[in-house]
């Protein structure tokens, strides 16, 4: 998959926040696509117990989520992603990291494995 360019607005809203790269995760294979955002570091593991960090204090967590809904939607008019398939399940996965100032791209699908063969004679009535 081709990385796009990141929106200015996202990278300086998220960089803000104290996050260090976006993972954005397609899916599909059903003819429906998936799309899913994770951010590192994670603001769910921050809010676990004994996870306190100081960024906690500086923002909310509307804004977390808020960035996170408007990336989706980025992510829904940015990247043509249909999903459509032969059923097997296959994806991408892009990660633009923030703090180093690189994009990955890596795709993934499932694979067909067949097992061994049993051959027995034909039963016949």
């Amino acid at each position: 998959m081709k990385i796009e360019p990141l929106s200015k607005d996202i990278f300086e809203r998220a960089t803000a926040l104290g996050i260090d790269s976006i993972r954005l995760e397609f899916s599909g294979g059903s003819d429906e696509a998936y799309f899913n955002v994770q951010f590192e570091p994670d603001f769910a593991v921050k809010l676990a117990p004994g996870g306190e960090d100081w960024r906690l204090k500086t923002f909310y967590c509307a804004d977390y989520g808020k960035l996170e809904a408007d990336i989706e939607d980025w992510m829904r008019e940015t990247y043509d992603y249909s999903g459509a398939g032969d059923g097997g399940d296959y994806g991408d996965t892009i990660v633009y990291d923030l703090k180093n100032r690189v994009a990955t791209t890596q795709e993934w699908y499932e694979v067909r494995q067949e097992g061994s063969i049993e051959t027995e004679p034909l039963p016949l009535e």
